[in-house]
């Protein structure tokens, strides 16, 4: 895997936020990682697109070697350093893909800025009406009435965490490992040398339960969810959407991400892979990469998909 330098841009709100770039080329893309992750998990990716586009893989806020100085409450307070990343970088109008957690921040830069945002990719994507995250029985059953809300609630739903942490502190890699397969659902050999990095990455994240809370009380549809009434936010995005999403996923299921084909109606495109999990560009990039050059054509190329905001 090709080895991007760290850049850092520093916001007005006074968080830096790292990133990855390459390509030349006029096209521009932004990449924005999900949960446990970082720019380093698209390297892969913009390998690929570095020949044909201008590409830049950002660190949200309390992620990779982006800082965490205030502590995130809202989804949109992710989009909003996004949107100043690219103001400050004057980055003209793009495509923007979003996986997992990032398709919500992407959704709501989406909304933001209808005239920047040319396209929206969304891959194994929070859905417009949030992620779910129950409170269990004794026997580890989800309780499907008792969603969970508030960040105290989620620490201690989230108590795996700290074996991570102690697994990392022993040497431990073959928990590590096992960590990064159940995350990935991967399909090929635990051997690849890339694993250590993307583990590495995954620790380096300070905000794992405010980016679930932020999630967890995240909707921008018209339907009310049992946590967050719907802000009706997605109206606002103008662009079309590309839906990519792995039928195999356990983090976010494919019946949330054809609720947002659902939600997003004609505008949206959606492929399926059947035996994808949650990382399909790590797991599957040999159907990943063709689905995502695919979608981006379709606005770069096709005159059918070249968007007018006028």
């Amino acid at each position: 895997m090709k080895q991007y330098p760290v850049k850092e841009v520093s916001l007005p709100n006074g968080e830096t936020l790292a990133y990855r770039q390459c390509g030349t080329e006029s096209p521009t893309i932004i990449l924005l990682h999900g949960n446990r992750a970082s720019s380093v998990h698209w390297q892969t990716t913009m390998e690929i697109l570095e020949d044909e586009f201008t590409v830049y893989a950002i660190d949200s806020r309390g992620c990779g070697d982006s800082t965490y100085n205030t502590p995130i409450d809202t989804v949109h307070d992710l989009a909003e350093d996004i949107e100043a990343f690219i103001d400050i970088l004057q980055i003209p109008p793009f495509s923007l893909v979003g996986w997992s957690t990032g398709g919500a921040v992407a959704m709501e830069v989406s909304a933001d800025r209808p005239d920047l945002v040319l396209q929206l990719i969304l891959v194994e994507s929070v859905p417009p009406t949030g992620y779910r995250l129950y409170a269990v029985d004794d026997h580890g059953t989800p309780l499907l009435n008792q969603p969970l809300k508030t960040k105290e609630e989620i620490a201690a739903h989230m108590s795996h965490v700290s074996p991570v942490l102690g697994a990392l502190a022993q040497g431990n890699l073959d928990s590590l490992q096992g960590v990064w397969g159940a995350f990935v659902k991967t399909i090929r050999h635990t051997s690849d040398p890339t694993e250590g990095l993307y583990m590495e990455a995954m620790l380096k994240q300070r905000n794992m339960v405010d980016a679930n809370h932020a999630v967890i009380n995240f909707n921008i549809s018209s339907r009310p969810s049992l946590v967050a009434p719907g802000s009706r936010r997605m109206d606002k995005i103008m662009c079309p959407v590309s839906i990519i999403h792995g039928a195999k996923d356990t983090w976010i299921p494919i019946e949330w991400a054809y609720q947002t084909k659902e939600l997003f109606g004609e505008r949206a495109t959606m492929e399926v892979f059947p035996n994808g999990g949650h990382s399909p560009m790590v797991d599957l990039p040999d159907q990943f990469i063709p689905a995502l050059l695919n979608s981006l054509h379709r606005l770069w190329v096709s005159s059918d998909w070249l968007w007018n905001p006028a």
